[in-house]
């Protein structure tokens, strides 16, 4: 097998090597990866923080992240016949090299803004796109029809 990092992936470590110790394992979870991740001597250790202080940190960093990613808001569309919708809260805006989260209902105002999230939707888009293509061949009927039907969702 040849194994590498998914785009974006921050590792460092050899990822023909981590894929090689993931197969050792009887069983991949949470724990058996940590468990071995604990030993200096494997591939696996260099992918984890092992500093407690530091480690701690970037938790709350990921889950200051999580709270203003899941967190959503019902708005009404700008037809008042039209059904409320609920959205993100916050959307990830990028200025000059600040990432920041703007409130959504503010950001759908802004036309620089608004760019910014129809991009961030048309990557979401294209990650779908690739999924369907990397698993073509064990699509069930299920959800061949289910991405008929989306297809069909603005006509």
């Amino acid at each position: 097998m040849i194994y590498s990092w998914a785009k974006g992936a921050s590792f460092t470590a050899d990822a023909n090597k981590v894929g090689q110790e993931l197969e050792e394992l009887d069983k991949v979870s949470i724990d058996s990866v940590l468990n071995k991740a604990r030993n200096p001597n494997t591939e696996l250790n260099k992918c984890f923080i092992w500093d407690d202080s530091e480690a701690a940190e970037k938790y709350r960093r990921h889950q200051a992240s999580m709270l203003i990613s899941t967190i959503k808001v019902e708005i009404q569309p700008v037809n008042p016949s039209t059904e409320p919708v609920v959205v993100r809260s916050y959307e990830s805006i990028k200025t000059n090299n600040d990432r920041h989260f703007v409130f959504t209902p503010k950001a759908i105002s802004k036309p620089d803004e608004t760019a910014m999230i129809l991009s961030r939707i048309m990557r979401d888009i294209k990650s779908l796109e690739k999924n369907l293509q990397d698993y073509k061949s064990i699509l069930t009927p299920e959800i061949k029809a289910r991405v008929e039907n989306l297809l069909g969702f603005f006509s």
